[in-house]
């Protein structure tokens, strides 16, 4: 088992709500958070329920999950990765939790970003669901090298949208990096149990 990159085709790449936030076409992005309960938080989030869902359980006496309960399965599937980077690549990552940054690239892309109806790159424009503006973003940084052909940026540094206090990391899957710790996500960690139930949900 190891660390998966997300990637996407380009059918999905032409729906602004299908994929991940900085996903690229005939790339690799690996989504990463500074910490573990941000880690849990990003990933669990998409299990929670919509609001007011609640399934009849029926007459017989199977047992089936509800919304919002994660089965013991989900946890057995993965595991939580501590990552080092190499220390020796010169690539740089795009801080769009910065304003400066963003109004520096809402500038340089002006032309290309006003057919998505964006005039200014502000926190909604990088946070919400819909990716089109992320993915363009992602993808034209994807592509930049220097003088010598390299790649110029290693990823995105990006704030969760679950706690803006938190950075996550969109990693370009030719930014190496090696696994520096592998641990067991069980009911004995406190901060996953702890997330989960932040986020609404019941861990088995």
């Amino acid at each position: 088992m190891g660390v998966a990159y997300s990637r996407i085709s380009p059918e999905d790449d032409a729906n602004s709500k299908a994929g991940h936030r900085f996903d690229v076409i005939g790339g690799g992005v690996l989504y990463v958070a500074s910490e573990p309960r941000t880690t849990y938080l990003e990933t669990l989030g998409s299990l929670r329920p919509s609001k007011g869902i609640v399934l009849d359980k029926g007459s017989d006496d199977a047992e089936f999950l509800q919304p919002g309960q994660v089965p013991a399965q989900w946890r057995e599937d993965r595991s939580l990765f501590t990552l080092c980077p190499d220390r020796d690549v010169e690539q740089v990552f795009v801080d769009l939790a910065d304003l400066e940054t963003r109004t520096w690239l809402a500038e340089l892309l002006r032309e290309q970003l006003a057919p998505l109806g964006v005039k200014y790159l502000d926190v909604p424009e990088v946070t919400n669901t819909d990716r089109s503006v992320t993915r363009f973003l992602a993808k034209t940084l994807y592509s930049v090298t220097d003088h010598d052909g390299n790649p110029r940026f290693g990823g995105i540094r990006y704030a969760s949208r679950y706690d803006a206090r938190v950075d996550c990391w969109a990693v370009f899957d030719r930014f190496p990096v090696t696994i520096e710790s592998t641990t067991r996500i069980d009911l004995a960690d406190q901060t996953f149990v702890t997330a989960a139930k932040e986020l609404g949900l019941t861990v088995f």
